[in-house]
């Protein structure tokens, strides 16, 4: 995905509340999403869900785009 995408990407997840921008974004950062899912070395799904939220949540609160 190269810059341009992603920014509009970001615009309608932030401005549109796209679901499927949204979702375009988790999935082009499942690899890491997932990474930092691992408790003690077992993969924790409630854990992914919050990381989730959170970059939803977060999204909302960019200043600039």
């Amino acid at each position: 995905m190269d810059n341009d995408m992603f920014v509009n990407l970001l615009k309608k997840a932030k401005y549109e509340k796209d679901m499927n921008a949204i979702y375009k974004i988790l999935k082009e950062y499942e690899g890491l999403i997932v990474k930092y899912s691992i408790v003690n070395g077992k993969f924790d799904e409630d854990c992914k869900a919050i990381i989730e939220a959170k970059i939803i949540q977060n999204i909302q609160k960019f200043k600039k785009i």
